[in-house]
């Protein structure tokens, strides 16, 4: 819809009516748009977060946050990383207040980062009476600094494999189960990170609900190292939502 978070105003909408509506209640979905706020929720929540800033004009990027660069410099909302590009990853304040300036004038607010070494890897997750860790999957990048960018997003995605984090799986098991004591239920959901494979250290970003259940997707390719088909995925989430939300709906 040509307008800012719409899936904010359909949940609502689904409340209203009294219908069931797939991913999570207005509150949480409006939570997981603001990349800003879920920082905020997820660092009380005891996730290991990077520390970042709000920009919502150009005269506010006369003051550089409170911490140094390397930066990354990002769109607080949208989606399939809009207004992520190389221009994202700035050593100094004069480059990400320039490339900030530059998303400003595509009408974005900006939320700028410390850049956080290493590989992008996602952790696919689907609701149920706890909930279900299918893995950690590595999305494809040949862009610096191994970012997934807009264009690679929406133009030319070099896939998912599925990636193996060592010891540090239960950390990002232990993660999962946070966010999920904080916000959930949820019916199905990404949780995104940097991760350095050379240190262990995982950076946690943002969290994606009703994201894509494509057949070449991360959330697909997780579920089939446990023998599930994409059917058995949807089969689930669909099971789970309208499990969730019986009590709610009108008859």
């Amino acid at each position: 819809m040509p307008m800012a978070t719409p899936e904010v105003l359909i949940a609502v909408q689904c409340a209203w009516l009294g219908l069931p509506v797939l991913g999570a209640g207005a509150n949480v979905r409006a939570l997981a748009e603001d990349k800003w706020f879920t920082k905020l929720a997820a660092q009380a929540a005891g996730l290991p977060t990077a520390r970042g800033a709000p920009y919502a004009t150009p005269e506010a990027l006369a003051t550089p946050p409170d911490f140094p660069g390397p930066y990354f410099v990002k769109n607080r909302f949208g989606t399939a990383s809009e207004g992520v590009s190389e221009r994202s990853i700035q050593d100094d304040w004069e480059g990400a207040a320039t490339t900030a300036r530059s998303l400003m004038a595509r009408g974005m607010a900006v939320l700028v980062e410390e850049y956080a070494p290493g590989i992008d890897v996602t952790v696919p997750v689907l609701g149920g009476g706890s909930p279900i860790v299918l893995g950690v999957v590595a999305p494809g990048s040949d862009r610096p600094g191994g970012i997934i960018t807009e264009d690679l997003k929406r133009d030319d995605p070099l896939g998912y494999a599925l990636f193996d984090p060592g010891s540090a799986s239960q950390a990002f098991r232990a993660d999962v189960d946070a966010l999920w004591q904080a916000a959930g239920p949820i019916d199905y959901f990404r949780m995104d990170y940097r991760f350095d494979p050379s240190t262990g250290r995982r950076v946690f970003l943002e969290f994606n609900i009703c994201c894509h259940i494509g057949r070449s997707g991360a959330i697909c390719l997780a579920a089939s190292q446990w023998g599930l088909a994409q059917a058995d995925v949807v089969g689930h989430v669909v099971e789970f939502s309208l499990s969730r939300q019986r009590k709610g709906l009108r008859r």
